[in-house]
Parts: structure tokens; C-alpha cells; sequence
């Protein structure tokens, strides 16, 4: 099993269905313990043993290595909560926690009017494309109503957050850190404070949004069965999530599912095993558990309810026609997602 491409692979399904109980397995192309079952995955989140890996070192390394500038990347990724630990951890996670509250804020009431402004296509159009059309403007501007924008961010790509690849090419990043100099730019324009924190927050929240969207809206079309919209039983949170891979560092020794880690060991840990749970509390943990659960969940629930209720008065049937993903080992995240409605 090719399991860079396990998340993404059009038979995962099957493979998180029966997540639990799976035992942890070595993987020596990837070189890391493979963990697909939630139980032990959410055992390991919440073990002190287990430590996050910088974000920002391999794009540090690449600069140096190769005499290339990549100073607002590395200055974001250094402020991305997963690549840290203890107390940066906590101070960054801290501040990042207000931005969040004070974008709830200012997002009271507006959510509903968001949704049906931007999901508008699905009522009278023939033929949609999910993510430029609908998912990614909506996402977009939530996020610049979330740090009191004026205007919608101008992002040009959902890709930005391949910098949690440790492959991710040169060239990539360097386009990756023209993005974010320009997006830095405009929040200096608008007045914005905490500039790089914000644009961590941004990067990381405006992705893995657009893509559990799009990705959960994909998996209610493909099994809508010819129902209309009204009449489809909607789960209470996102059915798939596109953070679906997180990887981590053994700390210290450990045993577990059996096996013994050691010191220096990586760890991918998949997360898309909970959407399988029986119970909704234990398919919340999709968000992670621990220090480093997602600052994001309420957000993405808020958004998630506000998008149902609007779909439940729609009169109209929909099906999934086109779908693709781009090819990242971390996220699922849809390049596209068609669906034809009637």
C-alpha cells in the first residue's frame, strides 16, 4: 500500500472503515510508523513523548543550502502551532485562540447570508464547480470578515499550505513565499497587527476549510442516491476532513499497539478513521485531540450547520459528475469537485 497516497486514494474508504484495531505498521519507503486507528492515534496526540516537527526546518535548510530567500515563509511557518511545542507552542496557540474569538465575533448572525451568497449556483444552475465557484470565495471571505478586512483577501492559489510537505520542491516554496509577501502586504494596507501570526492563521485556516468543504460536499453528492436536497439526512459536522494526515517525532521510547518506538522514530498519524466512529462525540476528534486540537473546530462546525440548513431548503437534486484531488501528502484537498443539479 502506497501510504503517501492512502488519504487520497479513491479506495480509502474501505481502508478507514475498518480503521479500528488496525495495528501500527513500519513503512520503509516513507521511513514512519503508519497509525490508522483513532484509538491509538488520539492515544499518541495526548503523549507527552510524542513531539511536533518544525514546519519551518526544511524550508530553513533550503535557504541556507541553497542561497534562496524564503524570509516570509519561514517567519509564518515558524508560527504554525503544529510544528511547535511547549511554551511557543502555547503563546502562539494563545494568540491565534483570540483571533478566533474576536472573528466570532464579528461573524455573529452573518453566516447564514454568507452561505446562500456564495452557494447561490446550486439553486439555479445546471452545472457547478464546488471549490472556485462556491466553497473558496465563501471560505475566503469568512476569513477577511474573521480579521476585520474591508475586502476579500486576495488569495491566488489553495495550495499554500504545502509547506507541511517536507518534499515540497524549491520552486514551490519560493512561489509559496511571493504569495504570502503579497498577502502580507495587503494586511499591512489594512491596518492589520500580529502580521505573520495572522497570516499563519490564515494559510492554515483558510485550506483546511476550503478543502473540508469541499471534500464533505463531494461525499454527500456522491451518496445522495437521486434524493433532493431537502429530503437528505445531513450529519451534524463535516462527514470527511481534509487535515487527514498529521506527522510527529518520538521524544522519548515508548511502547504501543504493540510495538516498541524509539527515540528519533517518525509518525504519521491519520485522522480519516474517526469519520467511521458510531459515536458523533468520538467523530469530533477528526479535529484532533489534546494541545494540539484545532483552533478552528467551531468555526468549521458554525460554517458546516449554517451550509446544511440552507442545502435543506433547496429543492433540487444534485450529483457528483467530476472529482479530483491535488496530489499532497498531508491534506485531502480537492482540485476539483462538479456536481450537475436538477
Amino acid at each position: 500500500m502506497n501510504y503517501l497516497r492512502t488519504h487520497t486514494d479513491p479506495a480509502r474508504g474501505e481502508v478507514f472503515a475498518a480503521s479500528l484495531g488496525r495495528p501500527i505498521e513500519f513503512d520503509r519507503a516513507l521511513d514512519a510508523w503508519i497509525v490508522i486507528d483513532p484509538g491509538i492515534v488520539s492515544a499518541l496526540l495526548r503523549d507527552p513523548r510524542v513531539t511536533a516537527i518544525s514546519t519551518a526546518a526544511a524550508s530553513v535548510f533550503l535557504e541556507e543550502r541553497y542561497s534562496v530567500r524564503l524570509s516570509t515563509l519561514v517567519a509564518v511557518a515558524e508560527l504554525l502551532p503544529l510544528g511547535l511545542d511547549g511554551q511557543p507552542h502555547l503563546a502562539v496557540r494563545r494568540q491565534m485562540a483570540r483571533i478566533v474569538s474576536k472573528g466570532q465575533e464579528r461573524l455573529a448572525g452573518l453566516m447564514p447570508g454568507l452561505v446562500e451568497k456564495h452557494f447561490a449556483p446550486l439553486a439555479h444552475s445546471a452545472e457547478v464547480e464546488l471549490c472556485t465557484e462556491c466553497v473558496a470565495p465563501f471560505v475566503e471571505e469568512l476569513f477577511s470578515r474573521i480579521i476585520d478586512g474591508q475586502e476579500t483577501i486576495p488569495f491566488r492559489t489553495r495550495t499554500l499550505a504545502r509547506i507541511f510537505d517536507r518534499l515540497t520542491s524549491i520552486a514551490t516554496r519560493i512561489a509559496i513565499d511571493a504569495e504570502l509577501a503579497a498577502l502580507r502586504a495587503h494586511l499591512v494596507a489594512l491596518g492589520i497587527e500580529d502580521l505573520d501570526l495572522t497570516l499563519a492563521f490564515l494559510m492554515i485556516g483558510r485550506d483546511s476549510l476550503v478543502s473540508t468543504l469541499a471534500e464533505s460536499l463531494a461525499d454527500i453528492a456522491r451518496n445522495a442516491g437521486g434524493a433532493a436536497l431537502p429530503d437528505l439526512a445531513y450529519p451534524a459536522m463535516p462527514p470527511q476532513t481534509a487535515v487527514s494526515v498529521t506527522e510527529r517525532m518520538v521524544g522519548e521510547d515508548l511502547s504501543i499497539g504493540g510495538q516498541d518506538l524509539r527515540k528519533g522514530d517518525r509518525l504519521r498519524l491519520y485522522f480519516q478513521g474517526y469519520a467511521h466512529l458510531p459515536a458523533e462525540a468520538d467523530k469530533l476528534l477528526m479535529f484532533g485531540t489534546g494541545l494540539h486540537s484545532c483552533l478552528g473546530r467551531g468555526l468549521s462546525l458554525d460554517a458546516w450547520q449554517a451550509l446544511v440548513a440552507w442545502l435543506s431548503r433547496v429543492p433540487r437534486r444534485m450529483e457528483l459528475v467530476g472529482y479530483a484531488v491535488y496530489p499532497d501528502p498531508i491534506f485531502t484537498m480537492p482540485e476539483y469537485v462538479r456536481i450537475r443539479l436538477s
